[in-house]
């Protein structure tokens, strides 16, 4: 679900009067891969210090638990740059196109005491679907290649993840980036962790002590008019 262009882009791009506002960073990480040590140590005293529940969503009520994502996004991701609100409507577009590519192992809502403080959705890389439909549905054999290319797909994305403000600095984001590799290194072998404000230092942080490494960037651009 993220575009891929060749780096001769950025040279016209800037060429053309653009200039860059915001790099947003790409993380990549095997199941082989370690935590660091105080990752650990800071995750498990986290948990025994907080009341905290980690769960799946309930596919038997989908739009009560999209509204609870949305709130929790809408606040985590309020003061990021380029940050615009989900409205309730937008989110069910969200759902509506995740949903049948959605597996339950890769999504999580933390509760504190009883109360949602944090998410995270995992989705498996469907560019290898997208790659043998080719932009059409109407060749069937492509479309027996997507199947079956969907059915061995083992590589996930991270593509949400959020934390309620009162619930900061409580180790609770690297809790989720925990739970996420434990529960998914059954069903994929690896994973883009993406995307990443460049100067998200908190995250990133968080990202490498878990054994993720940078692999990629997405490069923002304006002009002025």
């Amino acid at each position: 679900m993220m575009p891929y262009n060749y780096p001769y882009y950025a040279g016209l791009i800037e060429k053309a009067g653009f200039q860059k506002v915001k790099d947003l960073l790409a993380f990549y990480r095997h199941h082989r891969d370690q935590f660091s040590e105080r990752f650990l140590k800071v995750c498990a005293r986290c948990e025994r210090h907080q009341q905290v529940t980690l769960r799946r969503l309930n596919l038997k009520n989908i739009p009560q638990e999209a509204e609870i994502i949305r709130q929790i996004y809408n606040a985590a991701w309020a003061q990021n740059w380029g940050f615009v609100p989900l409205s309730k409507e937008e989110m069910a577009e969200i759902v509506a196109e995740l949903k049948p590519i959605l597996r339950l192992e890769g999504t999580c809502i933390l509760e504190v005491e009883g109360k949602p403080a944090g998410f995270y959705i995992c989705i498996s890389n469907m560019n290898h679907v997208l790659k043998e439909l080719r932009g059409s549905l109407k060749n069937p054999w492509r479309v027996l290649k997507a199947l079956w290319a969907w059915k061995h797909i083992k590589d996930g994305r991270l593509i949400m993840l959020g934390v309620l403000p009162e619930f900061r600095q409580r180790g609770i984001d690297l809790i989720l980036i925990k739970h996420v590799i434990d529960n998914t290194v059954d069903i994929w072998d690896d994973a883009e962790l993406s995307w990443v404000l460049e100067d998200n230092a908190g995250m990133i942080r968080g990202i490498e002590e878990c054994g993720g490494y940078y692999i990629k960037r997405y490069r923002v651009y304006q002009k002025a008019l």
